[in-house]
């Protein structure tokens, strides 16, 4: 194996001086430049600290970018954001941001546009003081696939039986703490319809945006996108692997 020569001594201070006046010593002038200093690998560069972090009006505009990117949001311009934006007010980033997308899909109170809007990224927003039923909201999660929109709640096997979504002759299982149909989580009917949107060979899942705690927002992306909106943090705080396990990739 080759050997490296070894380093050059370091200069002093003098010498760089001699070095710099070179023209009257007949020396070269260059002083060598410092190599630049890299990440460890398998990290990426941090914004310098001279450089501020970006305002609200920048972040929520790189965060739609994203979604844009993502293929949803597609009305969202530049334009219709800054108006949102005055609308809503300066809040917490997760409230203000929730709070632009209702105002989005609401679509000024165009229900044409508003329906169009969310059909097509198939939206489905919840709140957790409406006092939805399980079976409500797993009516409105059949309502985002026309080969689904049979798709009921029920048990197997009598009042202890476990839980489950069908849909003709699809089975899929509820895996949730609650004993109590009334109270099940949200995110365990979706993760069980996503597996239902697998048996039907459709390659996008129903995935949390970032929620505020009082509202979650799911909307269908494919898995490239969302493992990307996921890595940007776009998405409710969670791994890739539990994206991949929710969304049943």
């Amino acid at each position: 194996m080759a050997t490296l020569p070894p380093p050059a001594p370091a200069q002093s201070m003098q010498a760089i001086l001699d070095a710099a006046s070179g023209s009257a010593t007949g020396t070269s002038s260059r002083v060598p430049s410092a190599p630049p200093v890299l990440p460890p690998q398998g990290t990426s560069a941090m914004r310098p600290s001279s450089i501020p972090p970006p305002m609200p009006d920048e972040a929520d505009a790189e965060h739609f970018e994203a979604l844009r990117s993502a293929g949803i949001c597609a009305d969202l311009t530049d334009g219709l954001l800054m108006v949102l934006q005055e609308r809503v007010g300066s809040k917490d980033e997760d409230v203000r941001r929730l709070d632009l997308l209702e105002h989005y899909y609401d679509a000024g109170g165009d229900p044409a546009t508003a329906d169009r809007r969310a059909e097509t990224d198939r939206m489905l927003l919840f709140r957790a003081d409406n006092g939805a039923s399980s079976r409500a909201i797993v009516s409105a999660l059949a309502m985002t696939h026309p080969a689904l929109n049979d798709t009921r709640l029920e048990r197997l096997g009598g009042d202890d039986g476990p839980l489950v979504l069908r849909c003709g002759e699809h089975l899929s299982a509820i895996d949730d703490e609650s004993p109590d149909v009334a109270t099940v989580a949200v995110r365990s009917l979706v993760a069980a319809f996503n597996v239902l949107l697998d048996r039907c060979e459709d390659p996008r899942r129903l995935v949390p945006l970032r929620g505020d705690g009082k509202r979650e927002i799911y909307v269908g992306l494919g898995i490239d996108a969302a493992i990307s909106l996921c890595l940007a943090d776009h998405l409710e705080e969670m791994t890739t692997n539990e994206l991949v396990a929710i969304a049943s990739w």
